[in-house]
């Protein structure tokens, strides 16, 4: 595997949710794991983390290919069987090898960023941070926050509350429900708070893979000291790299590209394929989500 979000943990974690209808396909030395989410009317298909092609001398590329093919067409006909309007892949790596085999299936390759941010110590990584950051974090610590893991139920309901606030005010886009982040928390995901005077102001739901020495920024709120909680929890546990995931579209601004990446982070082009079933659907959401997050 690839990354946390081709594990079975990650699978297990979909699977037991019950908010979507989640499938394991697998085609060869080629496996996916489709998250079907939203209702019948504007249900989207959803690879995080791309698709784990297996590597390796007993593997070869004429072979992955073939599977990588065959596995597309199971992903189309699960997408065109449950009606979904597009299947969307998120890449968390490079598969400009495969570019080919993704075209000839019909997926579009959009570009889209992503944001490494590079682990060391405590000190080093403040140093590599923006000079606005570094005085950012130092007024946040000044002012008495802090940061620890969540230990019960009502650390993740606090946590949850300030995130579904962000997501209604700002972000404007779908997010899980409370149950969801609770279920990953008793699944063993790690989940960061920050607090001030007893107050829990932000966190983040982090999930780990120590194999790959990686951590993954899924869902974070409260700023800088949120960002710096999981460098510090990072750096404690010998995790090499936090992948701080989307930072949009080439070309497009994009705030929050310029905060991870004055955070340290380096910026990292793996894109997304897209394959539209339901055009006119797509067109009219897509329009609906642009006017929402006005």
């Amino acid at each position: 595997m690839n990354n946390w979000f081709q594990s079975d943990k990650a699978y297990a974690l979909f699977v037991g949710c019950y908010e979507w209808k989640v499938l394991r396909i697998t085609s060869g030395h080629c496996t996916c794991v489709l998250v079907l989410m939203g209702p019948w009317w504007c249900r989207r298909g959803i690879v995080q983390g791309g698709v784990e092609i297996a590597e390796g001398t007993d593997v070869e590329e004429h072979v992955s290919k073939k599977d990588l093919s065959a596995l597309l067409s199971k992903l189309k006909e699960e997408c065109r069987r449950y009606r979904c309007v597009y299947v969307e892949i998120r890449n968390f790596a490079s598969y400009t090898a495969f570019k080919e085999i993704f075209s000839c299936a019909g997926f579009a390759y959009l570009p889209h960023y992503d944001v490494h941010l590079p682990v060391f110590s405590a000190d080093d990584m403040f140093a590599r941070m923006h000079d606005s950051k570094q005085r950012a974090l130092k007024r946040t610590l000044a002012e008495g926050q802090t940061w620890r893991e969540a230990a019960t139920e009502d650390d993740v309901r606090a946590f949850y509350a300030v995130l579904k606030t962000l997501y209604r005010t700002k972000v404007k886009r779908p997010l899980p429900s409370q149950n969801f982040f609770l279920h990953a928390w008793r699944q063993g995901v790690t989940v960061l708070i920050t607090e001030q005077n007893n107050c829990i102001t932000g966190g983040v739901l982090m999930p780990v893979m120590t194999e790959m020495s990686m951590a993954y920024e899924w869902y974070i709120c409260g700023g800088v000291m949120s960002t710096w909680a999981m460098m510090e929890w990072c750096s404690a546990h010998n995790i090499s790299v936090i992948d701080m995931m989307g930072a949009g579209e080439p070309g497009v601004q994009y705030g929050v590209r310029d905060f991870k990446l004055q955070m340290g982070g380096t910026l990292h082009e793996f894109g997304r394929f897209i394959l539209i079933n339901r055009p006119c659907t797509y067109a009219l959401g897509k329009r609906i989500m642009n006017l929402i997050s006005r």
